[in-house]
């Protein structure tokens, strides 16, 4: 009797298991729906927070889908930086999105030993991912803004610059530059007593703007990818992170100017949406007051 019971439970399970996969596979296409050019393209919080629920639950069918898990992380990076006001719910949603990208980055075979018997630094640099660093990078340094003290105690300045620095290494163009404007940002925002470097921003920065400030501007990767101008983002940290920083007022105006007057275009039509806003309030509240 418990031999037929075995066998029906087993072939119950295997019958199970296509519809699994359908399942599996109509909310993974759900959760991806929002993504065009490697970007969340959403018209309302409700459009990403259900695309939320479709990944959350397609992760719950299978954890080690690394394109799930890094969708994930990017859309709780927008959520925080995009829809969420108070400072405890943009911790929480960054919490969330560092969660999802580790556990993408944790997906590298050999990282967990490699962590253990070297560190994080050398455990990183066998992910291939660059989703994976990038978006983990993203949500880890965001949340580190809202608890500095912690940061400090997990030596994170160290393990962010390890994953942003092998972002680089694995694909810089991904997002028309993202880890160029990662890693630019990261030095620009450090405290001067702890190596705040604008002169290594800017070289960062040329590879994704059209500077014309440095001796290699001949052969950036801008000049070669017109995807760079074409992502608003490149032009407002580099007005933001060096620029503003340099207290370069009137080259700061003219370059958020741009932004502001440029077409959104159809590449990158949500954060390019976005950009002109962040460009307008930095226009107004510290390029315009701060002018000779």
């Amino acid at each position: 009797m418990r031999r037929t019971v075995a066998a029906v439970v087993v072939g119950l399970s295997l019958l199970a298991l296509p519809l699994m996969g359908q399942q599996l596979d109509q909310l993974v296409e759900e959760g991806l729906s929002i993504f065009l050019n490697d970007q969340v393209v959403v018209s309302s919080r409700t459009e990403l927070e259900q695309a939320i629920e479709s990944l959350k639950t397609a992760v719950q069918l299978d954890p080690v889908n690394a394109e799930v898990l890094n969708a994930l992380s990017q859309c709780y990076y927008t959520l925080a930086d995009v829809y969420e006001v108070e400072d405890e719910a943009k911790k929480a949603a960054y919490t969330e999105g560092w969660h999802y990208g580790e556990m993408s980055l944790r997906l590298a075979p050999g990282f967990d030993e490699a962590e253990e018997e070297e560190g994080f630094a050398a455990a990183v640099l066998l992910v291939d991912d660059v989703a994976a660093l990038q978006w983990t990078y993203s949500n880890w340094s965001r949340y580190d803004q809202f608890d500095i003290l912690g940061a400090v105690f997990r030596n994170d300045t160290a393990k962010l610059r390890a994953i942003i620095e092998r972002a680089i290494d694995v694909d810089p163009t991904y997002v028309a530059g993202a880890p160029y404007r990662s890693i630019a940002a990261y030095y620009a925002s450090l405290p001067k007593l702890l190596g705040q470097d604008l002169d290594l921003t800017l070289s960062y920065l040329c590879h994704v703007v059209d500077s014309g400030e440095c001796a290699d501007c001949e052969t950036c990767p801008a000049k070669m990818d017109p995807i760079c101008d074409e992502f608003f983002g490149n032009r407002v940290f580099y007005a933001q992170f060096y620029l503003i920083p340099s207290e370069k007022w009137e080259q700061a105006r003219d370059v958020l100017a741009s932004v502001i007057e440029d077409e959104i275009g159809e590449i990158y039509p949500f954060h390019n949406a976005l950009n002109q806003q962040r460009a307008q309030r930095l226009l107004e509240e510290e390029v315009v007051p701060s002018l000779p």
